[in-house]
Protein backbone atom coordinates (compact mmCIF):
# COMPACT_ATOMS: atom_id res chain seq x y z
CA UNK A 1 0.00 0.00 0.00
CA UNK A 2 1.21 3.48 -0.86
CA UNK A 3 -0.36 6.71 0.43
CA UNK A 4 -0.27 9.99 -1.47
CA UNK A 5 -1.80 13.37 -0.82
CA UNK A 6 -1.89 17.11 -1.37
CA UNK A 7 -1.42 19.69 1.35
CA UNK A 8 -4.52 21.83 1.83
CA UNK A 9 -4.06 25.39 0.63
CA UNK A 10 -1.32 24.62 -1.90
CA UNK A 11 -1.32 24.54 -5.68
CA UNK A 12 0.76 21.37 -5.97
CA UNK A 13 -0.45 19.40 -8.98
CA UNK A 14 1.64 16.33 -8.11
CA UNK A 15 0.79 14.43 -4.96
CA UNK A 16 3.47 13.73 -2.37
CA UNK A 17 4.05 10.34 -0.77
CA UNK A 18 2.86 10.14 2.83
CA UNK A 19 4.18 7.92 5.59
CA UNK A 20 1.12 8.28 7.80
CA UNK A 21 -2.54 9.20 7.50
CA UNK A 22 -4.97 10.03 10.29
CA UNK A 23 -8.71 9.68 9.73
CA UNK A 24 -10.93 11.81 11.94
CA UNK A 25 -14.50 10.56 11.45
CA UNK A 26 -17.59 9.36 13.25
CA UNK A 27 -18.60 5.66 13.32
CA UNK A 28 -21.18 6.05 10.54
CA UNK A 29 -18.61 7.60 8.20
CA UNK A 30 -16.07 4.90 9.02
CA UNK A 31 -18.63 2.20 8.21
CA UNK A 32 -19.46 3.92 4.92
CA UNK A 33 -15.76 4.17 4.13
CA UNK A 34 -15.36 0.45 4.88
CA UNK A 35 -18.22 -0.36 2.48
CA UNK A 36 -16.57 1.84 -0.17
CA UNK A 37 -13.21 0.08 0.22
CA UNK A 38 -14.89 -3.34 0.06
CA UNK A 39 -16.77 -2.31 -3.10
CA UNK A 40 -13.57 -0.98 -4.70
CA UNK A 41 -11.71 -4.21 -3.87
CA UNK A 42 -14.45 -6.19 -5.63
CA UNK A 43 -14.33 -3.90 -8.68
CA UNK A 44 -10.54 -4.03 -8.74
CA UNK A 45 -10.56 -7.83 -8.62
CA UNK A 46 -13.18 -8.07 -11.37
CA UNK A 47 -11.54 -5.54 -13.69
CA UNK A 48 -7.98 -6.79 -13.26
CA UNK A 49 -5.46 -4.70 -15.22
CA UNK A 50 -8.28 -2.58 -16.65
CA UNK A 51 -9.07 -1.07 -13.22
CA UNK A 52 -8.36 2.66 -13.10
CA UNK A 53 -9.52 4.42 -9.94
CA UNK A 54 -12.60 5.16 -7.85
CA UNK A 55 -13.64 8.28 -5.92
CA UNK A 56 -15.36 8.07 -2.54
CA UNK A 57 -17.61 11.01 -3.45
CA UNK A 58 -18.88 9.02 -6.47
CA UNK A 59 -19.75 6.12 -4.15
CA UNK A 60 -21.59 8.43 -1.75
CA UNK A 61 -23.05 11.54 -3.39
CA UNK A 62 -23.57 13.04 0.09
CA UNK A 63 -19.81 12.93 0.75
CA UNK A 64 -18.08 16.30 0.72
CA UNK A 65 -15.82 17.10 -2.26
CA UNK A 66 -12.92 17.70 0.13
CA UNK A 67 -11.05 15.92 1.40
CA UNK A 68 -11.10 13.77 -1.71
CA UNK A 69 -10.44 10.04 -1.32
CA UNK A 70 -9.31 8.20 -4.46
CA UNK A 71 -8.38 4.52 -4.57
CA UNK A 72 -6.18 3.13 -7.33
CA UNK A 73 -3.98 0.09 -7.85
CA UNK A 74 -0.55 -0.27 -6.29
Amino acid sequence: MKLFGHQQGTDNTRPIRLKEVAIAADPATLRLLARFLHDVADRMQSAGQAFGHEHFEDFDPAAPAEPSLIVTTD
